[in-house]
């Protein structure tokens, strides 16, 4: 700032001061964020839904699928794995190489059962073994006792070893096991592509029926982490950038009152009213958004969070709408941030602001 005795030029906060009470502010926001959605927003919303109910309700809608897969053998399980979905998943993928490798038994394999027995579509399960480059392991012109393409011989040879006591699969046979694993999980996801579209039932119960209440339930929890999400990242901004600054004298937020600076009207250079504070608030809703993704992950995974599309949808804008603002410090004369430009403020030390209220002979 230079004061002659006509003239008083005041120069904005300096870039790093601006970038670094940017920083302060969103820091404040996340800290405030988590502890509101932890302690808070999301014990409220467990209770007001009855979390643990659902979460039980969901967990035996998918038992309830595993046994209708179960009870009609496109699903095995060994006897500590009963409802566990992903270890039974293994056990029936041995049934099914032990069905190509070993006996040919036709209860082994899940797909002969489903399309055949069940569906009666061999065609079916002829295109299923066609599929997904399965043509590289099976031989499609050669076919069992029960129509089905043959292992081929060179593979059927090298996985002998997996029913040879003391034997193990040479480092090329291993290789070759985990690709063929991936293949059958691959039609193993065609099959239950299929069951979503044309069911499946055992003991009154309907594969389609359960999924959808499956649905209906994961929905509900995830809803209310994302909606707890929300209402915290709301809540801590009406506190920390509406209320704080509307009752403060010079209406500064937390990082402003301790760096000592102050928000000013970039044309009146007057400490800004109490409607423009709340205008400076509903901007700070956008700026700080990538918090609502951020502040669930101290309580679930970091997988789970992104996977809650309107939370990640939040997020991203936010960083978008955060890396622009970033831009516009770095590239704009006065320093200023996105939201400073759209309320067109501008922010000064409380020394200069000082100097500019004396010359101005007037108060705040």
């Amino acid at each position: 700032m230079i004061n002659n005795s006509d003239v008083i030029d005041v120069y904005p906060l300096k870039k790093s001061k601006r970038i670094l009470t940017w920083l302060g502010d969103f820091f404040i926001n996340f800290i405030a964020t988590i502890l509101i959605f932890n302690v808070i927003a999301l014990p409220a919303a467990k209770a007001i839904i009855g979390y643990e109910d659902v979460t039980v309700a969901r967990s035996a809608a998918e038992n309830h699928e595993t046994d209708v897969l179960y009870g009609n053998k496109v699903l095995f399980y060994e006897e500590n794995e009963w409802h566990d979905f992903e270890s039974s998943l293994l056990t029936t993928f041995d049934y099914f190489m032990s069905y190509h490798v070993q006996d040919q038994k036709a209860e082994d394999n899940v797909y002969l059962t489903y399309y055949v027995s069940i569906k009666a579509d061999s065609q079916g399960l002829q295109d299923l073994y066609a599929s997904r480059s399965g043509d590289t392991y099976f031989d499609l012109d050669i076919l069992d006792a029960n129509g089905i393409p043959t292992l081929k011989a060179t593979y059927e040879e090298e996985f002998a070893a997996l029913y040879i006591e003391g034997d193990t699969l040479s480092t090329n046979a291993q290789t070759d096991y985990e690709d063929i694993s991936s293949l059958f999980l691959k039609y193993y996801y065609a099959m239950m592509s299929d069951i979503q579209i044309n069911d499946l039932t055992y003991d009154s119960m309907s594969y389609i029926d359960l999924s959808n209440q499956v649905t209906a339930y994961t929905q509900t929890l995830d809803y209310t982490v994302v909606w707890a999400s929300i209402v915290s990242y709301l809540i801590s901004i009406i506190i920390f950038y509406a209320i704080i600054p509307m009752f403060a004298i010079k209406g500064q937020t937390i990082t402003e009152k301790i760096m000592k600076i102050t928000k000013v009207g970039q044309n009146t250079l007057r400490i800004i009213s109490k409607p423009e504070r709340l205008l400076q608030a509903s901007y700070a809703v956008f700026t700080n958004m990538t918090l609502m993704v951020v502040s669930v992950v101290p309580m679930v995974t970091i997988t789970y969070a992104f996977n809650l599309p309107l939370l990640l949808f939040f997020s991203i804008f936010g960083l978008f709408y955060g890396v622009i603002s970033l831009f516009f410090i770095l590239f704009n004369q006065y320093n200023k941030t996105l939201t400073d430009t759209f309320s067109k403020v501008i922010l000064l030390e409380d020394l200069d602001l000082q100097k500019v209220v004396k010359a101005k002979g007037n108060k705040y």
